[in-house]
């Protein structure tokens, strides 16, 4: 199960739509409502969808990962993966397979493939840092965060 911490989750999907869609309401109204995009509250919304996969996290049969694991611990990471698929790659290819899905390497991607549309679209690559929500959450909006997905969050290690 891949999962990212749900603050940054949202707040990476309120610029997307933003980008994306017709939503032009503040991150702080994004956060109460979902502006007409989602049918709760977004971080209920995040929160119920992992609630319902964390069923199935005491199986055997599953392996978390964890976006910000990825960022910091790539090959630690993707050689846990491996392990918990049971198959076996060479370190040079996993670090050649980092190096290309990198986020810089997506983001050069993402630019080249852009510009030879010449259609001025906005990026789908924004970021992709982690903890960018301790910077963007705060007071109101950081309370009802918690109280909407804070057990979900913590059960993934948040």
């Amino acid at each position: 199960m891949l999962v990212r911490d749900g603050r940054d989750a949202v707040i990476s999907y309120y610029h997307w739509l933003c980008n994306f869609s017709d939503l032009s309401i503040d991150l702080d109204e994004f956060l109460r409502d979902g502006g007409g995009h989602t049918s709760k509250p977004p971080a209920q919304e995040w929160a119920d969808f992992y609630d319902g996969w964390c069923s199935y996290l005491n199986s055997d049969s599953t392996c978390v990962v964890r976006f910000e694991d990825m960022r910091n611990n790539p090959l630690e990471e993707i050689q846990r993966f491996c392990a918990f698929l049971g198959v076996s790659r060479p370190v040079d290819s996993i670090l050649a397979a980092i190096d290309e899905c990198s986020y810089s390497s997506m983001r050069a991607k993402e630019k080249e493939a852009v510009s030879e549309s010449n259609s001025g679209e906005a990026m789908i690559m924004r970021r992709g840092e982690v903890g960018e929500w301790r910077s963007v959450l705060q007071g109101e909006s950081l309370e009802r965060f918690d109280h909407q997905a804070g057990a979900v969050l913590a059960r993934l290690g948040y």
